[in-house]
């Protein structure tokens, strides 16, 4: 019984690195050791540099960029000797990512994705607060609010007015469930195509780092 309830314990702690790939630098300048370098989905990759008195610093960089704008994976400088995560990979669904040292060219790589469900990622949702075009014309920004399901890095927004660019804002993070009030403030652009009729068609665009596309949109009309 006692064995049992042991292995019954353990079922249930999650195994958050198994299957994770160890991205290798060489020794010696400047290549990466053993790619196609295989990982499961849902797993967070590393990237190891040994101790070698030839060692130089590396990092990795996914050549594909994400929703964000942002590398799809990226990680911090590793220095001799050093092992630092290599982010965003936990999100990535089966299939082959390029990657490569930034630092020094011709340092390629490549993830192989199999097996596993990866990661959810992180979506944030926008709400437009402004619901008359006058005010937003009066103050010269968008009051907008964002919410989260679960905690993220940083947050990237954009608005549309008409189909044209009309403002942009950043948060740094969200904490899980909170809902973050803030102002966008128009663009030049922006002020000229809220100031021309009585309608403008706002939307409004919002991705966390490594997340998904979260949007809104609202007709503002001019009023009081």
């Amino acid at each position: 019984m006692w064995i049992s309830a042991v292995a019954a314990a353990l079922a249930v702690i999650p195994a958050t690195t198994a299957n994770a790939a160890t991205i290798s630098a060489a020794e010696e300048c400047c290549s990466f050791v053993g790619s196609p370098f295989p990982q499961a989905a849902g797993v967070k990759a590393e990237l190891s540099n040994p101790g070698s008195p030839n060692t130089v610093p590396h990092n990795v960089y996914a050549d594909t960029k994400g929703a964000d704008g942002g590398p799809l994976f990226y990680s911090s400088l590793a220095g001799p000797g050093a092992t630092v995560p290599v982010e965003g990979t936990e999100f990535l669904t089966p299939g082959s990512y390029r990657f490569r040292c930034t630092l020094h060219r011709g340092m390629n790589g490549v993830l192989a994705v199999s097996s596993g469900a990866a990661v959810p990622r992180p979506k944030v949702r926008p709400t437009i607060r402004s619901n008359s075009l006058s005010v937003v014309r009066r103050k010269g920004r968008i009051d907008l609010a964002l919410q989260s399901g679960t905690s993220t890095g940083p947050v990237t927004v954009t608005v549309t007015a008409n189909g044209s660019s009309a403002a942009s804002a950043k948060v740094s993070s969200l904490r899980a469930g909170e809902v973050r009030r803030l102002s966008a403030k128009l663009s030049p652009k922006g002020r000229k195509t809220i100031a021309r009729g009585s309608s403008v068609q706002i939307k409004v665009r919002a991705v966390a780092e490594f997340g998904s596309v979260g949007s809104a949109s609202k007709n503002l009309r001019a009023g009081r």
